[in-house]
């Protein structure tokens, strides 16, 4: 009895969480007009779930960038965890040009915020009134404030990789960080005129009316931020400045991986686009902290 108590001891040491069995579902996420493919991974007694939100571009549900594919790896984390998690074909992806209904000029609640909501609602009602966390990567993290604000009722928000700035600003840093003493202010500026052509005056109008720092800090419900020390693409001074808003601010929490990437990969050196050409995985320390937090969360409701 003796030997077989210390070797359940030694097997806890080597497994730090209990593997929920989850199932994978194939799913719809209604948002208005618009149908969006998705997948809930649901494990047997889902004690919350997660909306996962993706950052820029027509992204599908994994939100794969290359070889890599961070929401299917953090639902499968979360999952095996026994937190369900819902993730779906961003519209940009299913509809492309047809993303705004007939006669309606495109903003970012268009692009994000509606469909993030309609698919809030919807794993409330698969739930059954468990609670339900917002976790944005990016552009979905900068939104993500918006989101929790307009649902009203969400339980947490999690931000992986937020922005604190605008999103223009940022793609100036992108480009001198790759290209260094080329990127003259010339280039900078061609780039940012090449990023603004991509969408409509409407939809960055709507971007320049939206103070994610303000927005989050009139939150009232729990705030994670995770972010990667080698993310060239959401740089460290936009972690600094979260830091400083929401500095006192009851409930937030901040948490740096020095190793990451803005993908939550672990690497080596500065990072760069061509890492994304190497398939990894979201890092198990990021899938602990958000299962922490939502447990915690959840375990206080």
């Amino acid at each position: 009895m003796r030997t077989l108590t210390k070797y359940i001891f030694l097997l806890s040491l080597v497994l730090p969480f209990t593997t929920a069995h989850a199932v994978e579902i194939a799913d719809t996420v209604v948002s208005g007009a618009f149908r969006l493919p998705a997948t809930l991974s649901l494990p047997e007694g889902a004690v919350a779930g997660v909306v996962l939100v993706h950052g820029s571009g027509p992204n599908d549900r994994d939100e794969t960038i290359m070889a890599c594919h961070p929401f299917k790896d953090i639902a499968e984390g979360l999952s095996s965890r026994g937190i369900a998690v819902l993730r779906y074909d961003k519209r940009t992806f299913v509809y492309k040009e047809k993303s705004v209904e007939e006669g309606k000029e495109l903003t970012i609640d268009d692009e994000v915020t509606d469909d993030a909501i309609a698919a809030v609602e919807h794993l409330k009602k698969v739930l059954g009134g468990k609670p339900v966390f917002v976790a944005g990567h990016s552009l979905g993290a900068m939104m993500a404030p918006r989101i929790a604000k307009q649902c009203g009722d969400v339980s947490g928000v999690i931000l992986l990789a937020a922005p604190a700035r605008d999103l223009l600003t940022l793609v100036g840093e992108q480009i001198r960080y790759l290209m260094g003493e080329a990127a003259n202010d010339m280039v900078v500026k061609q780039a940012k005129e090449q990023v603004k052509r991509a969408a409509p005056d409407s939809y960055w109008q709507s971007l320049a009316s939206y103070d994610q720092l303000n927005t989050a800090k009139g939150l009232t419900v729990p705030i994670l931020q995770i972010h990667g020390g080698r993310d060239y693409q959401v740089p460290m001074g936009d972690f600094y400045m979260w830091s400083m808003a929401m500095m006192g601010k009851k409930g937030y929490k901040q948490l740096l991986y020095p190793t990451l990437n803005h993908l939550m990969i672990a690497g080596e050196g500065p990072s760069t686009p061509q890492e994304y050409e190497k398939q990894g995985t979201v890092a198990e320390e990021v899938i602990e902290a958000i299962t922490s937090f939502v447990n915690e969360t959840a375990g206080e409701k």
